[in-house]
């Protein structure tokens, strides 16, 4: 695939983020008693499954050499990708798939890392990063 097709798999992405995000936090505790609407629910899953996605597009794109520290809308798409799976991550310790997207967090991180050389903004999107996983011992 080429630079702009994987762009735009990342615009769509950032668009349906954008979408489902509001609905995040019906991921939180699932397990407890409080009945919960299937729909948020579904959106809210929705937004953690899309943010793994920008972290996959996102590090295909680096090992291919595609990937640019200046464009912005990556980086910032990335960042805000990762912050939702650390969310998700810190929200629910005890989920079953909690390891999987660490790791997938983990993995956006060291994507973003890589671009702090060439982007000022992408360093400080790294740093903050390594403060919020520093609890994770990631």
């Amino acid at each position: 695939m080429s630079r702009l097709q994987n762009l735009l798999r990342i615009s769509y992405a950032h668009v349906q983020m954008m979408l489902y995000r509001p609905f995040l936090h019906y991921v939180v505790n699932a397990c407890n008693n409080r009945t919960i609407d299937k729909r948020s629910y579904a959106c809210a899953a929705a937004c953690v499954s899309i943010s793994r996605n920008i972290v996959h597009i996102t590090t295909d794109m680096k090992k291919r050499g595609l990937l640019i520290g200046s464009y912005w809308f990556t980086m910032y798409t990335t960042f805000f990708a990762i912050l939702s799976l650390v969310f998700f991550v810190l929200e629910n310790p005890e989920s079953a798939t909690g390891q999987d997207i660490f790791k997938d967090a983990l993995e956006g991180k060291d994507t973003l890392a890589s671009l702090a050389k060439r982007s000022m903004a992408a360093d400080r999107c790294s740093q903050t990063l390594v403060v919020s996983l520093s609890m994770f011992g990631g």
